[in-house]
């Protein structure tokens, strides 16, 4: 059986749900820059909702 799995790129945004305690499945280097991980979490709970509501937080920082 094969996990569903939500990547990641942002290094705030998945210290933050590491934090909230949503499940890492593991992590690996992004294909276009290698120096920058790629987390890849257990897409189940409310992940993807408070996934947006962290993209929408972060976005309002970046301009």
């Amino acid at each position: 059986m094969q996990t569903r799995v939500q990547r990641v790129f942002n290094n705030h945004i998945a210290g933050q749900l590491l934090m909230e305690g949503f499940v890492l499945i593991d992590t690996h280097p992004n294909k276009n820059n290698p120096k920058v991980k790629v987390f890849r979490f257990e897409n189940g709970g409310d992940l993807q909702k408070r996934l947006k509501e962290l993209k929408k937080q972060y976005s309002t920082y970046v301009s």
